[in-house]
């Protein structure tokens, strides 16, 4: 892991003698800045019953995805001009939400009662 930008050299022997080169880690900075355009808030979290998805640009989607990593239900803009969702079918447990919007894709817990 590097921590600090600059030019670092390596050289496997591993898998073949001569492996070389050259590695060039530079400071993340889109990172920050994607945050701050995607900034989403989940509530209420827990919950039992449905869902809401607080956020100023338009969602394109949203995966409800099982602690197992199974899709779940997925729901779409156009299915939902709401930001609510209904999870009352669902067991309980803890599931991934993974939000689109735009670009980025977003992911939050939720845990379901």
């Amino acid at each position: 892991v590097f921590t600090v930008a600059g030019n670092y050299t390596y050289q496997c022997d591993v898998h073949a003698p001569g492996m070389a080169g050259t590695i060039t880690v530079q400071t993340a900075t889109s990172v920050a800045e994607l945050q701050k355009k995607t900034e989403v808030k989940v509530f209420p979290n827990p919950t039992a019953d449905y869902f809401s998805i607080a956020t100023k640009q338009t969602i394109k989607s949203v995966s409800l995805i099982n602690i197992t990593g199974q899709l779940v239900k997925t729901y779409s803009e156009t299915a939902n001009q709401t930001n609510r969702f209904d999870v009352k079918a669902l067991p309980k447990g803890i599931y991934f939400l993974t939000i689109e919007i735009g670009d980025a894709k977003l992911v939050e817990k939720l845990i379901i009662q």
